[in-house]
């Protein structure tokens, strides 16, 4: 189709400015058109999987909760008291067990659990008669209360009904006592005790307050009207946000479950308060269910103030762009026009390429950047590849320096041996560490590794080591965990120890020594000390060792210990590397520095 002539007269400013207002609108039109109604959907499902995702991130704060007070329980049943109540022999004076230091030391621990959790109180009901004088000792009248004063209460109920050995119960399962001077939640067990000849029936409770599991649930709700509660197998609800709304919008606990089973996200669901979209959690500890309930009012609210949201957002962004675009399109037609002037030499019939600009306008410091660029990037662009190749060289030296086959021929030969003296374990050992440090020896997969694989290589390859020649060299590890997971280039340990191993510590007269490995933080560095206490190095021997020049010796080259050197030095620059020091029969020590790099996640 062909411009109309006005349109074709217009100045190229107003035609760019026609070209972005109309280039912006058509496809905002065309989308709200198209795809109305999907926004909704979009804008509802967004919403719902936020609030899943925030919801999924309290479920370990919640169990967090229900295992501190497991806990408290295992600490009580790990104290002095309990074993002395419950164990098998049975208990023949029990009034002088609570007077006793044990008694004491209970105490002390409940005391220490009241300050370190949320719990408050802790009681010991038997069925002891009423009269009995444990329930006025020092200690029992503090923990130990009759059957009589929870013989009302729904807990005690089930726990009589059934064979239950513990119980969480909620506010509800507990006595109008109970909750008035312990608290309005509670985890009890049941246990049996031996006294004077006679079974009693205990029930040791830990009493919490049910705010440890509406605190964090109030913290999943962002939607209006939604609710979030904790279901158990009995269709109690321990914990809610809104009682009201948690009965409102009340599943039943094998619906959950089959629900669970079929979809791990949320399912739109019809209940008495209308359509809702319900997401469920299972808490193994205790078989509960933690429920969240988005109803589909509130969530189309959200959508239509979304939308809303989204076209005055578009709109206020159109004029921001027109208003960009008018002054960009300027700044482009008047450095075309001036451009346009220079480029009319070519009708003069000088066609060659622009000179170097000697101007100082937009247009000349234009042409003047991009030749500095192009250069630069030529240049650049020349020493990485200088650089890359020589990095794959030296990793490729590395590697191959690493793999010593005498190694592998020494350690086939002591297979052999061990398996001639029948020694099938040793074998069986030797072999699984010899493919653990092979594995980790050939992976190409990726050039670097983390601080924590390249200490279980260094590992392997002591172990195999040790057991060449008989256990004689020790191996401490100090890294903190903190500086494990940081990268580090693969197989650099190895040939650091084979070193130290064989001119060091092999070279003394008992053939026996220690190897020390340790790291530390400093500054936006890691260093990490190698030191053995072999026999040392002259400083001869210590500037060869990082030298380019290879010295062979019986033993081995020092190419593999330069090409470590040479490859840091490459990935990280001239600060970074190994550093030797050691003196004749004082042993000798390697600084490794390099970078704090965390390890990508492409590279695990």
């Amino acid at each position: 189709m062909r411009m109309p002539a006005k349109l074709r007269s217009l100045h190229l400013q107003t035609k760019i400015l026609i070209c972005i207002v109309v280039a912006a609108m058509l496809p905002l039109f065309t989308i709200a058109v198209l795809f109305y109604g999907r926004f909704y959907d979009m804008v509802i499902s967004d919403t719902v999987q936020d609030e899943q995702q925030l919801t999924a991130s309290l479920i370990p704060k919640i169990e967090s909760e229900i295992n501190a007070i497991n806990n408290a329980m295992n600490q009580i049943e790990e104290s002095r008291l309990y074993a002395e109540l419950f164990n098998s022999a049975g208990v023949s004076n029990i009034n002088s067990t609570f007077t006793s230091d044990a008694g004491a030391e209970f105490d002390q621990l409940v005391k220490q659990i009241k300050e370190e959790t949320e719990i408050t109180d802790v009681r010991i009901y038997t069925t002891l008669p009423k009269d009995h004088q444990v329930y006025q000792s020092q200690y029992g009248s503090k923990y130990l209360a009759p059957e009589s004063e929870i013989k009302s209460t729904y807990w005690h109920g089930i726990f009589s009904a059934s064979n239950l050995g513990e119980l969480y119960c909620p506010k509800f399962y507990l006595g109008a006592h109970e909750i008035e001077e312990y608290n309005d939640c509670a985890y009890v067990i049941r246990r049996t005790m031996f006294v004077n000849n006679d079974f009693h029936t205990c029930y040791i409770a830990l009493y919490y307050p049910s705010e440890i599991y509406e605190d964090v649930l109030s913290k999943s709700i962002t939607v209006d009207n939604s609710v979030s509660y904790i279901l158990n197998k009995r269709e109690a609800v321990i914990a809610t946000t809104n009682s009201a709304l948690s009965g409102m919008y009340h599943l039943d606990y094998y619906d959950i479950q089959d629900m669970l089973m079929a979809s791990n996200s949320f399912i739109k669901q019809d209940v008495s308060g209308g359509s809702v979209y319900a997401a469920f959690y299972y808490l193994e500890e205790t078989d509960w269910f933690v429920v969240t309930v988005l109803p589909e009012k509130s969530l189309l609210a959200i959508a239509n103030d979304t939308i809303i949201k989204f076209i005055l957002i578009c709109l206020l962004s159109l004029l921001l762009g027109i208003v960009i675009a008018m002054s960009i399109a300027h700044s482009i037609t008047r450095r075309i026009y001036k451009l346009s002037k220079q480029m009319e030499l070519a009708d003069a019939g000088r066609p060659e390429p622009l000179p170097d600009p000697h101007t100082k306008d937009e247009v000349g410091k234009l042409i003047a950047s991009y030749n500095n660029m192009t250069q630069e990037i030529t240049t650049l662009m020349k020493e990485q590849k200088e650089t890359a190749e020589a990095l794959r060289l030296a990793e490729y030296n590395s590697l191959q320096a690493q793999i010593n086959p005498h190694f592998l021929y020494n350690t086939m030969d002591m297979i052999h041996w061990m398996s001639l003296q029948g020694r099938n374990d040793e074998v069986s050992e030797v072999v699984q560490s010899l493919s653990r440090f092979y594995k980790l020896t050939l992976s190409r997969r990726k050039d670097y590794s983390t601080i924590e694989n390249e200490l279980e290589h260094a590992q392997v390859y002591i172990q195999l080591m040790n057991k060449r020649y008989g256990d004689k060299i020790d191996f401490v590890i100090d890294v903190p965990d903190d500086l494990t997971q940081y990268r580090i280039p693969k197989l650099t340990f190895q040939p650091i120890l084979e070193n130290a191993i064989l001119h060091g510590i092999l070279e003394k007269q008992d053939k026996s020594g220690t190897i020390v490995l340790t790291a530390w933080e400093e500054d936006d560095d890691i260093i990490i000390l190698i030191s053995d206490d072999g026999v040392g190095m002259d400083e001869n021997k210590i500037k060869q060792i990082l030298s380019d020049e290879i010295v062979h010796e019986r033993k081995g080259s020092n190419i593999a210990i330069y090409n470590i050197h040479n490859r840091m030095r490459l990935l990280y620059g001239d600060g970074y590397g190994l550093e030797y020091s050691g003196e004749p029969g004082k042993g000798c020590e390697v600084t490794i520095r390099i970078p704090k790099q965390i390890q990508n996640k492409n590279e695990k």
